[in-house]
């Protein structure tokens, strides 16, 4: 009679080496890497915004700036 290890080495053996039952389903694999994707650019995208911050086009949107003379600026109504 076999001991445990024998049976845990002889399923993983023949799980691995049957084509029909991969380790991972491709729509698993799939959606890992999408994902695992989605997620590092998320990041560089935060990070890339951090160290832009200064060049943005509208730089200090959120930042308390005291407000410039508005002197020459005509309003015209209707």
């Amino acid at each position: 009679m076999p001991d445990k290890t024998d049976v845990h080495n002889s399923r993983s053996t023949d799980s691995q080496s049957d084509p029909m039952q991969p380790g991972r389903r491709p729509w698993r694999r799939l959606f890992s890497v999408v994902i695992r994707t989605a997620a590092i650019g998320y990041a560089a995208v935060m990070l890339l915004l951090v160290l832009l911050e200064s060049r943005l086009v509208y730089p200090g949107a959120y930042m308390d700036i005291p407000p410039q003379p508005t002197e020459g600026i005509v309003t015209v109504k209707f």
